[in-house]
């Protein structure tokens, strides 16, 4: 959620950074060398996967701990399911515990064995390889099947969500990357690149490549649109051509569907009526930008910058 909100500032900062300029504008300036030391950082996703696999251990070892309580606990956790006033509830409770309890010490293997493979899962290199490898729990068909396994079904978690969350940080964290090397190009050369292949090897070492494809392909960029857009595929694995849709009442880009836009312009949507809005005013700027080229002469805010030594 952290690295999601650092993306986010990003997406906010970049159009309008001022790179080795005047320091006038609190929080809009920035040297060439803090600019690339941030795009390294998110450029390098090590540290990122390696936390997702702590994260991935720890809710192992928190199952495990779940799983010892109820079994060493049993008796006390049984005896809170009958009436109050029922004679010698805890010595046949107890007594009956033990029949049982090589059915829930099996369980709770079988839970821990469901468990890890979300370890390795996580440090996969897509989404699609990451769904692919990490276990899940089907529903028994059979009686037998739920007596058999009453911890798995009753506390294994579902971490689903919480991957779908980490891959989609991810997207952003590679996209708001690509903004500062859009913005650092953009200043150089007084417009952003027509492509991402521009970008390379001079302001990113490499491509990159979106978290949500199975096939390597690289994140998406839309110079031309209105807001101009980088975006993933998302979750659902299908390139929507930087198609998106909101939330109800007025809560911004729904994440969950479609892509999953970054918008270069710095301004979030929170609705539709608000995205046409900026929708006209990106193409606005685009025809004055165009008139002034064709006058023979560039806006000052596309004047390359100087270099320092």
């Amino acid at each position: 959620a952290m690295y999601a909100a650092a993306a986010f500032k990003v997406e906010t900062l970049a159009p309008s950074i001022v790179i080795n300029g005047s320091t006038a504008i609190p929080n809009r300036s920035a040297t060439e060398d803090q600019i690339r030391s941030l795009l390294e950082n998110l450029t390098d996703t090590t540290s990122y996967v390696r936390a997702g696999a702590y994260a991935a251990m720890s809710e192992r070892m928190a199952q495990l701990d779940i799983l010892q309580v109820i079994r060493n606990d049993r008796r006390r956790g049984a005896s809170s399911f009958w009436l109050p006033g029922v004679p010698s509830t805890l010595a046949w409770v107890t007594a009956l515990g033990y029949p049982v309890d090589p059915v829930f010490a099996l369980d709770a293997l079988r839970s821990l064995r469901l468990v890890t493979p979300w370890i390795a899962a996580i440090r996969r290199s897509s989404w699609a390889d990451t769904s692919r490898y990490a276990p899940s729990v089907e529903e028994p068909r059979a009686l037998v099947g739920h007596v058999i396994r009453p911890l798995t079904l009753n506390f294994l978690p579902s971490l689903d969500r919480a991957y779908q969350l980490h891959f989609r940080s991810l997207a952003m964290r590679k996209m708001a990357a690509t903004a500062l090397a859009i913005r650092l190009y953009e200043v150089d050369h007084g417009k952003r690149p027509e492509t991402l292949t521009q970008l390379v090897p001079d302001y990113m070492r490499e491509l990159p490549v979106d978290p949500f494809a199975s096939d390597g392909r690289a994140l998406a960029y839309l110079p031309d649109v209105h807001p101009p857009i980088l975006y993933s595929i998302s979750q659902d694995a299908d390139d929507n051509g930087g198609e998106f849709t909101f939330r109800s009442k007025n809560r911004g880009v729904d994440r969950e569907k479609l892509d999953l836009p970054f918008f270069l312009d710095g301004v979030r949507p929170k609705n539709k009526q608000h995205f046409q809005e900026l929708a006209r005013k990106s193409r606005d700027a685009r025809e004055d930008h165009n008139d002034v080229e064709n006058e023979g002469g560039k806006p000052d805010e596309d004047q390359p910058r100087k270099k320092t030594p």
